[in-house]
This record gives structure tokens, sequence and C-alpha cells, in this order.
């Protein structure tokens, strides 16, 4: 917890990194697209056409580029951490965690992971202890009865006996 008066670096959400990092781009393609046209608009006709074909070609290309890195590193690769945290809980492994990623979306999915996990901790351990509470029982049960079965036994006996 932050004390008073402290900063918290909050996260941005997943939409709003994709946003502002693809408008950084798209700004750059309109940059780079207005001064092709300026320059073409220097060129003859039959030079200018395939200078600004090239130019979009290339837009495209870099903005597919850029797209697909983005993707991989705000979703692809924090999810693949969060499923292997998920995979390891499967498993088992109990002590697994999801790690922290850049932005808050996936921040939240891989706490609440964490907590889901936290949970499954505490239930298994009230589980052995409700295990090893009713061993006991069936323990004690089971000496009560030896015990039980030859008290009975002597104490009609001795009822018998008194009777006599």
């Amino acid at each position: 917890m932050a004390a008073w008066g402290e900063r918290v670096a909050v996260k941005p959400s997943l939409r709003t990194v994709l946003l502002v990092q693809l408008a950084f781009l798209a700004a750059t393609a309109l940059v780079l697209g207005v001064a092709t046209s300026l320059l073409a608009s220097t060129l003859a006709p039959e030079h200018a056409f395939p200078l600004v074909l090239a130019v979009i070609a290339g837009d495209v290309v870099i903005f597919i580029a850029f797209g697909a890195y983005l993707v991989q590193r705000l979703v692809l690769r924090p999810l693949g951490r969060i499923r292997d945290a998920a995979d390891a809980v499967i498993a088992g492994r109990l002590d697994a965690r999801a790690p922290e990623a850049e932005t808050a979306d996936l921040t939240t999915l891989g706490e609440r992971l964490n907590r889901m996990t936290d949970h499954l901790l505490d239930a298994q351990s009230q589980l052995v202890r409700a295990e090893k509470l009713a061993t006991v029982g069936r323990l004690a049960a089971g000496i009560a009865h030896e015990i039980g079965n030859p008290l009975g036994g002597a104490s009609t006996y001795v009822e018998v006996l008194r009777r006599r």
C-alpha cells in the first residue's frame, strides 16, 4: 500500500496502449504520405505513380509488421505466461504464479489467477486438516470399540455375578 501523498504508477489498459501505438503509427504513415505526395507533385506523372504506389505498399507492410509486433508483445506473450501459470496449477504446482504484465487488464487477470490459486491452497490445507481429523476420529472410534467390547462383557459378567 502506498503512503499518503506518494505517487502510485497506474498501468494503462490494453486498449489504451494499442490505440496510442497504432495512432502514432498512423500519424507517421500520414506524414510520410504527405511528404510523398509533395515530392510526387514535383515529378512527372509517369514517375510519380510508381513512387506513390511504393510508399503505400511500404506503409501497409510497416503497419502490418508493427501491428503484429504490438499484438505479440502486449497480448500474446503475456497471455502465454498466464496460460503457463494456469497449466502449472492444473499440474498440481500450486506455488506457480502469473507474472505482471505491461497493461492493467492482463495484470488484473494474472492477479485473479493468483488469488484463485491461493484459494485452492487454502481449500487443500483445510481438506488435509479435515482428513487428519477424520482419521483421528476413526482411530478413536476403533479404540473405543476395542476397549468397550471387553468392558461390556466384563460388566455383563459382573452384573450376573452380583445377581447370584
